[in-house]
């Protein structure tokens, strides 16, 4: 019991440095260095209970099979790119006047995905396909949904554009899932059956999500900072069409009755929310043809990585 509760103080420890790490400007706030702290002292008990106890929770000896770095692999590099999935629900609240419902409806689309992505999953493995062309099918699935949605970010978007990669991006994500789940098990002695599912559910539900929303999350807001200081600068009155943008604004403050205070201001919020929506929308872009380029990266790694000779499914 003491070394699970270890495990899971570490394990808190890590998703809240991950989590908060760019909220709290990372070491430079006292409670990153003690959640480092707690990390470390939790971590090194539970691996020490873990190397003098009989009866342990965790086999350490699985980590000297390869094929448990090839199953934690393929499960953070499904869950950082999984994390895409977030632009999607955020595209549409931005470029549609959908709401938490609508966005809410979209994501039911995942169900259909996953169903999709069971039935090839089962059809590879039915037929007795390799691993590494099942994996390179998964990631070619969540390339596709990401290649899609570069060439559909626009500040006038339609609902309908976000149900295809959320199929996508979920019949690979299941494909990946549930393959991985088998391969690891079956090139591992039995003995390490319950440490692997644990490392499964460890790595695929916690470590790997949180990975994921933190890389996601500050690479966004680095990248959204970044065009809106371009913009920024390039919305000034020398510039005749922002000049023109700004000149309507406060056209519409005037038909409304305001005075030239308010209308100065109406018409500075307004741009100020345009640069903030283009900012996003291209940052967005800009992140997800990275990502486009990581799928593939995925792909070529899942095909070329060294497995057994005539390995089947």
């Amino acid at each position: 019991m003491s070394d699970a509760i270890l495990l899971t103080v570490a394990t808190g420890a890590l998703c809240y440095i991950l989590v908060y790490g760019k909220t709290y400007d990372w070491f430079s706030n006292t409670s990153m260095g003690i959640a480092l702290a707690v990390m470390l002292v939790c971590g090194g008990l539970f691996l020490w209970l873990s190397a003098a106890r009989q009866r342990k929770m965790l086999e350490l000896g699985i980590f000297r099979r390869r094929y448990t770095w090839y199953g934690i692999g393929i499960f953070i590099l499904l869950m950082l790119i999984n994390s895409s999935t977030l632009f999607v629900t955020t595209y549409l609240k931005l470029s549609t006047c959908s709401g938490d419902l609508e966005a809410a409806a979209v994501s039911c689309w995942a169900l259909p995905g996953c169903i999709a992505g069971l039935a090839v999953a089962l059809v590879c493995v039915l037929r007795g396909v390799h691993f590494r062309y099942i994996y390179a099918i998964g990631f070619l699935f969540m390339l596709c949904a990401n290649v899609y949605m570069y060439f559909h970010y626009q500040t006038m978007g339609l609902k309908e554009h976000t149900i295809p990669p959320t199929l996508l991006h979920y019949s690979g994500m299941l494909i990946l899932y549930s393959v991985t789940c088998a391969f690891a098990m079956k090139h591992l002695p039995i003995r390490y059956f319950s440490t692997w599912l644990f490392l499964m559910v460890a790595v695929r539900n916690v470590v790997a999500p949180a990975i994921g929303t933190s890389v996601y999350g500050n690479w966004l807001q680095e990248r959204q900072q970044n065009y809106i200081t371009r913009f920024v600068q390039e919305a000034s009155n020398d510039n005749p069409q922002a000049s023109k943008q700004f000149a309507q604004a406060a056209r519409l403050g005037q038909m409304q009755g305001k005075d030239a205070l308010e209308t100065e201001r109406l018409a500075t919020t307004l741009m100020k929310s345009k640069v903030s929506l283009q900012a996003t929308l291209i940052a967005m872009k800009d992140i997800t043809g990275s990502t486009v380029w990581l799928c593939l990266g995925s792909t070529l790694l899942v095909l070329f990585v060294p497995y057994h000779k005539k390995e089947r499914t």
